[in-house]
């Protein structure tokens, strides 16, 4: 087994989508550091995606997160 999928299974076990670094970066379950960005500065988030195209996030809030929410940590403007 590898740490991908030891982590993979960590975060769906506490009902996490995915990791994220800041508004920088962000990686979802099934595809977790596809640039082999990996590191201590990950955190546990949740994914929220865009009501009108295919832009998501992953973000530390469960709640609902506005659509103009995540076009501005996507534009790096939130």
């Amino acid at each position: 087994m590898k740490i991908i999928e030891i982590i993979e299974i960590g975060l769906k076990t506490k009902g996490y989508d995915g990791l994220y670094v800041g508004e920088c970066c962000a990686c979802e379950i099934g595809d977790l550091s596809p640039g082999n960005c990996l590191d201590d500065r990950c955190t546990p988030g949740y994914k929220h995606v865009h009501s009108e195209n295919e832009n998501w996030i992953i973000h530390k809030l469960k709640s609902p997160v506005s659509d103009d929410e995540i076009e501005g940590i996507i534009n790096g403007t939130s």
